[in-house]
């Protein structure tokens, strides 16, 4: 009689663990799911003569989904910037593996939002842990400033 009593409520104990894990599994899923994308902004500020920047350095592997930029403060003569993917310890070189096709424009109308088309090259979207997300510039933005927004997902 007792083992029967014992059973019973060992078989309510053990039903009730595993409604729990599943509720456990499901926030896991949903954090995973919310958690998924990773949004980089970094605003590029004016500089008298600073034309690399690092803004991003990946500690898992990264698919780059898509890449703006919105000028604050126009250049006022010719700016364009270029944003590539860094490996070890090399500067940004905007030759080397840029994530898009053309440029982004410092001297652009203000506020307007630049969206960048990225590269048909899907392994150049893909970072990697330890590579690096770096921007090229032109020149100095010296009068210039603007946001840049990159939206990756983690693979």
């Amino acid at each position: 009689m007792a083992r029967i009593a014992l059973n019973t409520k060992w078989n309510k104990v053990r039903s009730k663990i595993f409604a729990i894990s599943r509720i456990v599994a499901d926030c896991n899923s949903n954090f995973l799911e919310l958690y998924a994308d990773k949004l980089v902004v970094y605003p590029i500020a004016m500089h008298a003569t600073k034309t690399d920047y690092n803004v991003f350095v990946a500690t898992q592997s990264y698919t780059v989904n898509s890449i703006r930029f919105v000028a604050d403060v126009a250049q006022g003569a010719a700016l364009t910037g270029t944003v590539v993917k860094v490996t070890g310890t090399n500067a940004p070189v905007a030759a080397t593996t840029p994530l898009h096709t053309s440029t982004f424009n410092m001297n652009g109308t203000i506020h307007s939002v630049q969206t960048l088309t990225l590269t048909s090259t899907v392994a150049d979207l893909t970072i990697t842990a330890g590579q690096r997300i770096g921007v090229k510039l032109s020149g100095a933005p010296t009068a210039g400033s603007g946001l840049l927004m990159i939206r990756m997902t983690a693979i």
